[in-house]
């Protein structure tokens, strides 16, 4: 679902005005962890909106609450620049597979998340 400036500002803790554009989407549903959000930051606000989601994506990591299932997706998400705009990319399907080892599991989280970064970057091309 899309996020409107009230959810951004409690999830994230940038206010709207720290940017001028605003994208972010995440599922209804707790269980699953997947969260895009791309910023145009306001003059001179790209450092403080990049410190914030990398705020949100440690707090993520940290978390030790989480799904084990979603452990390898959090691990894999990115916050990255460019353009000047900021992302947090947490995107990719779960890894189905009961039977596969801990490196198999962050192997495939690591490519589903490489998905969303290569869209991402295809936006400035």
């Amino acid at each position: 679902m899309q996020m409107d400036a009230d959810m951004i500002a409690s999830k994230f803790g940038i206010e709207a005005d720290s940017y001028i554009e605003i994208y972010a989407e995440s599922p209804m549903i707790g269980a699953h962890p997947d969260t895009l959000l791309i910023v145009k930051p306001a003059e001179g606000k790209l450092d403080e909106v990049k410190g914030k989601l990398e705020a949100y994506r440690e707090q993520l990591v940290n978390d030790t609450m989480q799904y084990p299932m979603n452990i390898p997706k959090i691990n894999a998400s990115q916050v990255v620049v460019k353009g000047g705009y900021a992302a947090f990319i947490l995107l990719g399907a779960i890894n189905e597979n009961e039977d596969a080892s801990d490196e198999e599991m962050e192997k495939f989280a690591k490519e589903q998340e490489q998905i969303g970064l290569d869209a991402f970057d295809k936006c400035f091309e």
